[in-house]
């Protein structure tokens, strides 16, 4: 069964200064290749501190293919392109760092012992590349003509194979190739063969493993392309499968893109990615496994690169989440309302009042989070019903708030539901009766948290799982340094016991935690300008993301609204989970 796959909103979308082109742009790890906007032109890059180009001999009214082999230390990047005005292809190699910086600074030919250089290939379009069993370079490429069968060919360290043809594919365009390359020979898995239907323009791909006779053609039920299809690989979104790929495609006739898992034969649920306007077919390639810096798997990083409808190429990044979890409000088809703020997963271990215990929540801001009024980071926690002190203290809430003048403050305020309404019992907010600020952390110039910073809060809890006090602390960008900040609550009741209590009585435990980005308090939006990164909540032991709260918490709701869009986050357990949020159109 291929499990459901829900469509987020990159949080990560960028124009590549000064690249134009005319045709469809390729991409390897974080590196973009493409061909100039004439119609025979050299070929130029973009991206991770590779020279923009264009690369010296590489002329071509196509555009190019790129491929990586991934190794530890160094790794190569292949680079190959149709000749303009004839039906050659040429192959070039630069070798890159660890961290995928160039080191030789040149494109060199392959090396070769027993084969050329060069594929034999005789083609009319774009070629395609990736990496295969044992790190071979394998290529694609579409015969002549206008339905032509797709060759390929291998290079595996001394020179290309003789073509073969695979006369079930055949097409009218470019095909595209997809391989998960585990830079090692236990690298086994097939590679993907994508390609848009010679006749139908349908949306094809194959499972292919070269030299092997059989080869099963399958097809995305009623899509349609004009246009040379991607596929990256990605994380099993089938059950019992190891591994899945990503189809993208530009629909016939649409200047957007859709997208669909497929695993073996097997077709997940269509896409379309949001905020993407393309005339050309994309580039595409899955970071499967990142993680987002503390621990949690925040998402796997699709990343696409295509032209828009004037030739400017950008990059950006999808949240692929497998089996997600239904998020809070949202129907079947994962459709949102763009003010979301206050509507978040709500994260505890089961219904019958488990106490959740070591919660630690974490923000990393990826693109400078403004808001000229001011906003406000809330955990919101329920104390466990049948907790002795639940009748005493309800609902737990702590954060950070960052006022208008740019102020970053810590809070904490515990709430009791009364016949009269809610009340507080604990509160540090984040002035005083004469208006100063309390429990500043860091004050900048206007009221925005510049990319780069991370914000963790910390509860601490006693031996019985009462939460006991908080820990805040923010850590700057470029080396600026860490600022912290601890609150005790029992030392901060705002009310005097009663009669035979203390303040230890007027704590609890708690049983769910929501995190939100919000306005800074007192019923007031936030109407964010931009802004985007990543949440992370973790815990002693595995919670579940929940549309709503459990049984064993009240129902209660923050009050504080924004434009601000979650992620979603997958259904299985976890005791950490990460996902991403970004900014909707401003209101005004």
């Amino acid at each position: 069964m291929l499990l459901a796959m829900a469509p987020l909103i990159s949080t990560d979308l960028n124009k590549l200064p000064d690249a134009v082109t005319n045709a469809r742009p390729s991409m390897a790890l974080s590196i973009i290749a493409f061909k100039g906007q004439k119609d025979t032109d050299e070929v130029y890059l973009g991206g991770n501190g590779m020279p923009g180009g264009p690369v010296n001999g590489t002329k071509t009214d196509q555009g190019p293919a790129l491929a990586a082999v991934n190794v530890y230390l160094q790794s190569t990047l292949y680079l190959a392109w149709k000749t303009a005005g004839q039906e050659t292809v040429e192959v070039l190699q630069y070798a890159l760092a660890q961290d995928s910086l160039p080191v030789e600074g040149k494109w060199v030919h392959l090396p070769t012992t027993t084969g050329p250089a060069n594929p034999a290939a005789s083609t009319d379009a774009a070629p395609a590349m990736a990496v295969g069993a044992n790190n071979q370079l394998y290529m694609v490429w579409k015969t002549p003509g206008s339905n032509a069968p797709i060759a390929w060919s291998v290079y595996d360290g001394t020179g290309w194979s003789t073509p073969e043809t695979i006369p079930l594919a055949r097409t009218s365009d470019a095909p595209s190739l997809g391989g998960f390359n585990t830079s090692g020979p236990g690298n086994v898995l097939p590679l993907c063969l994508a390609w848009r239907g010679a006749e139908s323009d349908g949306v094809y791909w194959a499972m292919f493993t070269p030299g092997s006779p059989a080869l099963s053609q399958n097809n995305i039920s009623g899509a349609t392309t004009d246009a040379s299809p991607a596929v990256a690989p990605g994380p099993p979104v089938s059950s019992g499968e190891a591994f899945s790929y990503s189809l993208i495609w530009k629909p016939k006739g649409a200047n957007t893109l859709s997208l669909a898992p497929v695993s073996g034969k097997t077709v997940g649920t269509t896409f379309t990615l949001p905020q993407v306007q393309t005339d050309h077919g994309a580039a595409a390639v899955d970071n499967w496994n990142d993680t987002n810096g503390f621990g949690a798997t925040v998402f796997n990083n699709l990343t696409v690169a295509f032209a828009d409808k004037t030739g400017n190429v950008w990059r950006g990044i999808w949240a692929m989440v497998p089996d997600p979890a239904p998020f809070p409000g949202a129907g079947s088809d994962f459709r949102r309302t763009p003010d979301e703020g206050s509507n978040n997963y709500v994260f505890y271990r089961s219904n019958d009042c488990k106490l959740l215990d070591r919660v630690t929540v974490t923000v990393n801001v990826t693109t400078d989070l403004h808001c000229p009024l001011g906003f406000g980071f809330q955990l919101n926690t329920n104390s466990a019903t049948n907790s002795a002190n639940f009748g005493r203290c309800e609902w737990q809430q702590c954060g950070f708030i960052l006022d208008s003048n740019g102020n970053l403050t810590s809070w904490v305020n515990n709430w009791v539901s009364t016949n009269k309404g809610p009340k507080s019992i604990d509160t540090v907010l984040t002035r005083d009766s004469s208006g100063n600020l309390k429990n500043l952390l860091y004050s900048w110039s206007t009221p925005t948290i510049p990319a780069g910073c991370t914000l963790t809060i910390t509860l601490h809890f006693d031996q019985h799982l009462v939460v006991t006090s908080a820990s805040f602390s923010v850590i700057l960008p470029a080396g600026g340094g860490t600022e912290n900040n601890h609150i005790d609550f029992a030392s901060n009741l705002a009310i005097t016991p009663g009669p035979g209590l203390t303040a230890a009585d007027y704590l609890a435990p708690i049983s769910a935690a929501q995190i939100v980005i919000v306005g800074p308090d007192n019923k007031k939006d936030a109407d964010f300008k931009s802004g985007a990164g990543s949440i992370g909540i973790s815990a002693a032991d595995p919670l579940i993301a929940g549309s709503g709260r459990p049984a064993c918490a009240d129902g209660s709701q923050t009050l504080e609204q924004s434009n601000v869009l979650y992620g979603v986050v997958s259904s299985t357990p976890s005791a950490s989970f990460g996902q991403t949020f970004s900014v909707a159109a401003s209101k005004n």
